[in-house]
């Protein structure tokens, strides 16, 4: 559907003269996923909703999206299939929000366990997106001062003791991101093995 949209509208916009045809994929494809995240969002919105609590995904997506869009992590082959690994994991991190609550020092582990992981392996490159050393360098560097201001913030919430839902989901958007990461490394180190065991 995204794809298809975004033909449509890549189309129309260069029959405007406002991007030369040469450009056409490149337009294409920033706007199948300017669409796919936009859907994204709107689920993950929608499934707030239904839980009674409509604002809990803003604090989720203030950790997770700076930690995802610079310490990398697991793609999805296709951007409907990566909308429905996305809504899962928010709902499972909602559900366990709602239900569990945390001591007030999981934060600060979920930080740390994170921060090691950073610190160690980002950018984790998935396979279908491979980055150039300079945007490597960048990356890492980002991720590794999102991290930090994420580890400050929940000590500050342990020394003052904060431990509300909406603090949970702001860290458990962090661990998502996290096991993001370790998937697509998983995932990676079963491509070298099958690449070794061709040769």
């Amino acid at each position: 559907m995204t794809e298809r949209l975004a033909l449509k509208c890549s189309d129309k916009i260069i029959s405007f003269g406002v991007f030369a045809e040469e450009k056409r994929l490149v337009l294409k494809f920033g706007l199948e996923l300017l669409f796919s995240s936009i859907i994204g969002v709107v689920i993950i919105v929608f499934i707030s909703l239904i839980a009674g609590h409509p604002l809990l995904w803003i604090f989720f997506l203030a950790s997770f999206i700076p930690l995802r869009t610079t310490a990398g992590g697991y793609h999805a082959p296709a951007h409907w299939s990566c909308n429905i690994v996305f809504a899962v994991t928010f709902f499972l991190c909602l559900t366990a929000c709602k239900y569990i609550l945390f001591p007030t020092v999981i934060p600060l582990f979920i930080t740390a366990f994170s921060a090691v992981i950073i610190a160690v392996f980002s950018p984790v490159e998935a396979k279908n997106k491979p980055l150039n050393n300079e945007k490597r360098r960048k990356n890492r560097i980002k991720s590794l001062i999102y991290i930090s201001a994420d580890v400050i913030i929940a000590i500050i919430f342990l020394i003052l003791n904060i431990n509300d839902q909406w603090v949970q989901m702001y860290f458990l958007g962090i661990f998502a991101a996290t096991v993001s990461q370790i998937a697509a490394l998983i995932i990676n180190k079963k491509g070298e093995s099958k690449d070794e065991s061709k040769t």
